[in-house]
């Protein structure tokens, strides 16, 4: 068990940072670990969130994944930059292989 799926389920929750910039993505994730959410997922509607992503793996508290994956190139580059695990808004089977063995959750979405 990764310690990503390990706090996942000990705490229930991850919070989701969806934002046009992140300055102190670090910063952001160990603030959230310090109010007591470990889990701190950037999405990909973050620009260039490979590089949130490795500033943030700075962490010295939180647990920082990966989200709004909808191809399995994300995954890969969102896991190489230090991501702990992934999260699809779809059911992407494509992106398993591509986490490395990391945690990775899938929602199911329809367009209406």
């Amino acid at each position: 068990m990764t310690a990503a799926w390990k706090a996942i389920v000990e705490d229930r929750v991850i919070a989701v940072v969806r934002a046009g910039r992140v300055p102190n993505p670090a910063g952001v994730a160990d603030a959230f670990a310090a109010g007591g959410i470990r889990c701190v997922e950037f999405t990909c509607t973050i620009p260039e969130v490979t590089s949130v992503i490795a500033a943030a793996a700075d962490a010295r508290y939180a647990i920082v994944g990966v989200g709004t994956v909808i191809r399995d190139d994300q995954a890969r580059s969102a896991v190489e930059a230090g991501a702990q695990f992934v999260v699809s808004p779809a059911m992407r089977p494509e992106i398993v292989p591509a986490a490395g063995g990391l945690p990775v959750f899938m929602g199911a979405i329809t367009p209406t």
